[in-house]
């Protein structure tokens, strides 16, 4: 069984290459609907990262220390493409907490989205509830 690093070293034809981010880059994030910040920052370098966005989260960092001033990664929400969420946990775990953060951020415009992302052309919604 190989090793994480010898796993990550057989990719590294594929990521190392920038033929490969600009053939695949931009049908790629037509489809994800989430994405990383450093995915969608490596991509926008080839004029292919998402137009519009909402910071749905952030990737914890394990090895920040006190003092530590490294910003945390966000995890994008790409409002430009169709998808349906299924939120699922236990009972006051969050879930309509994290749908309506979901919406807001498809829905929002302005300033008021400035803090948390990017809509310049925010979307309709409609929820059903049972």
């Amino acid at each position: 069984m190989d090793t994480q690093a010898e796993e990550l070293q057989r990719y590294q034809t594929i990521l190392g290459t920038d033929k490969f981010v600009v053939t695949q880059g931009k049908e790629a994030l037509e489809n994800v609907p989430l994405l990383w910040w450093d995915v969608n920052a490596k991509v926008g370098e080839i004029g292919t990262g998402l137009k519009q966005y909402a910071v749905i989260g952030h990737v914890p960092e394990e090895e920040k220390t006190p003092g530590d001033d490294r910003p945390s990664k966000p995890v994008l929400l790409n409002p430009e493409i169709h998808c349906s969420a299924f939120l699922c946990g236990s009972q006051g775990c969050e879930k309509s907490y994290t749908l309506s953060c979901m919406l807001k951020k498809c829905l929002l415009q302005g300033t008021a989205m400035e803090a948390v992302g990017k809509n310049p052309k925010p979307l309709a919604g409609l929820v059903f509830s049972g």
